[in-house]
């Protein structure tokens, strides 16, 4: 028996031992390494497979995310579009774009038009270079003839 506290399978000093024959290594089958590939190939198709579910999945994810956007601008802007709605219904809007746009007024009110000025020709308009002269001059004659027709 071996003493208390020895390992199993240990060799006493100063035991013989005994040189066991070392065989040589046996070739290795092929199948755990065919199996392996295999395995490794399914797992690739399997990838190849869900790659292109995923990528749509991502560019449909893009697409909510500005399609969102463009709902948050046009929900913007149509709320802008409502008050100027509620403005244009108002007396006074209506009232300030007859006066401004219609030259309307009130009764008892006189209204007052002021004309500019007519534009006299001015000295430093007169000195245009020959060769614009002469353009104007054939555009002016080329007018002429087509309000003539």
């Amino acid at each position: 028996m071996a003493k208390k506290g020895a390992r199993k399978g240990a060799r006493k000093v100063g035991a013989k031992t005994s040189k066991k024959k070392v065989q040589p290594r046996t070739k290795r089958s092929l199948r755990p390494r065919l199996y392996g590939l295999l395995v490794l190939a399914l797992l690739f198709l399997v990838l190849l497979w869900c790659l292109e579910p995923a990528q749509q999945w991502l560019r449909q994810r893009k697409e909510i995310s500005l399609l969102n956007q463009r709902i948050t601008q046009l929900k913007k802007e149509n709320s802008k579009l409502e008050e100027e709605k509620a403005k244009l219904n108002t007396d006074e809007y209506v009232e300030q774009v007859a006066r401004k746009e219609l030259g309307l007024i009130k009764q008892g009110e006189e209204a007052y038009v002021v004309i500019p000025p007519s534009r006299q020709p001015t000295a430093a308009s007169d000195k245009k270079p020959a060769a614009e002269k002469k353009d104007s001059g054939i555009w002016q004659k080329i007018r002429n003839y087509l309000n003539k027709l």
